[in-house]
């Protein structure tokens, strides 16, 4: 599943894997809460790497997602902010 969203001036595509669908339906994760963590992301965090474990807080669920310009690529989703980060992994919380 694809959507395109313009945030600051750009258009950014979010795509979710069907493993991740999975993942957000098994662990009833809201998809506006998601949505919703990406665009935080977006506007307040301008130099992201390649990888990044996003941590929603306030909600208590994490993300796995790739960053490819402006591709935003959902890749899990984990209810809970606890999680392993890999090596190279950019960790950010919002």
């Amino acid at each position: 599943m694809t959507r395109k969203y313009f945030v600051n001036n750009k258009y950014y595509r979010i795509i979710i894997t069907e493993h991740a669908l999975k993942r957000v339906a098994d662990r009833q994760i809201p998809a506006n809460h998601i949505i919703n963590t990406i665009i935080d992301m977006i506007t307040q965090h301008t130099n992201m790497g390649k990888y990044i474990m996003l941590k929603n807080m306030a909600h208590n669920f994490s993300l796995v997602i790739n960053i490819h310009n402006n591709n935003i690529k959902i890749i899990t989703a984990l209810n809970k902010t606890t999680c392993y980060t890999k090596k190279d992994t950019q960790v950010i919380t919002i």
